[in-house]
């Protein structure tokens, strides 16, 4: 990652960050940090490579339905390959995604969410560049301040030229301290 690409990842994630205390005194907003980690389901792609990434999350609970949040985050996220191929770079993203999680009122806490999105290729342009649409459904549950997700994401364009694909689908799991 070179020094425009890293100062635009730390530009967004202070956009994200930089209006913490005003957003705290006008509305009810939590703010989290996350870690996820992918299995790829592209074929050609799960048995080489394992995606691994950081994420800076924002939630707001709508006021006059509160079970729903509408949430923001963005991330960067980084596909790691089982064994050093010598030439071929690990493929590194910024997905940013906006969508509406469900919060079930039950004895358990479960959410149900989906978050759409861009997703920006930070490769080189011989090996790939763009940016791809990103399409993420997930289920999960609340451990006190730790939300904890099973979710799928696919991210659909030409733009993923890093493998020669129109698209890329991972499994992952992701755990987000909120506070």
């Amino acid at each position: 990652m070179n020094t425009k690409q890293f100062s635009l990842v730390l530009a967004m994630c202070m956009m994200l960050l930089g209006g913490v205390q005003h957003a705290k005194a006008q509305f009810p907003v939590k703010f989290g940090i996350g870690l996820e980690v992918g299995l790829p389901l592209t074929e050609g792609l799960a048995e080489h490579m394992l995606g691994i990434g950081a994420t800076l999350n924002a939630s707001y609970a709508m006021p006059f339905h509160e079970p729903l949040d509408v949430i923001a985050s963005v991330g960067y996220h980084r596909f790691v390959y089982y064994e050093r191929l010598e030439g071929v770079n690990n493929p590194q993203y910024v997905p940013i995604k906006l969508g509406a999680r469900y919060n079930f009122n039950t004895a358990f806490p479960v959410f149900a969410k989906l978050e759409f999105g861009p997703v920006i290729s930070l490769q080189d342009a011989e090996v790939g560049e763009g940016t791809s649409f990103l399409v993420s459904p997930g289920v999960g549950t609340l451990f006190g301040p730790v939300r904890a997700e099973l979710k799928y994401e696919e991210w659909m364009n030409s733009g993923i030229a890093d493998f020669g694909l129109l698209s890329q689908s991972f499994l992952g799991l992701k755990f987000t301290y909120e506070f």
